[in-house]
């Protein structure tokens, strides 16, 4: 069973593209900011909220990615 920090990619995959943003986010709160799993889930925020057509927010997250 996948652990909070992979848990947010199902969310993206299975219809479920509301649920992904905040599956995401809570990952992030405990990956450590040096991890794989960090990166990745940054990608995820952002393709998350680019599948919403959520531009501000998707722009948002991908300017933290590169902080």
């Amino acid at each position: 069973m996948p652990g909070p920090k992979t848990s947010a990619a199902p969310t993206l995959y299975d219809s479920r593209p509301l649920d992904a943003p905040l599956a995401a986010t809570r990952g992030l709160a405990v990956a450590p900011r040096d991890d794989n799993a960090a990166v990745r889930l940054s990608a995820q925020v952002a393709r998350a909220h680019a599948r919403l057509g959520n531009q501000h927010e998707f722009e948002r997250a991908t300017v933290e990615q590169v902080r």
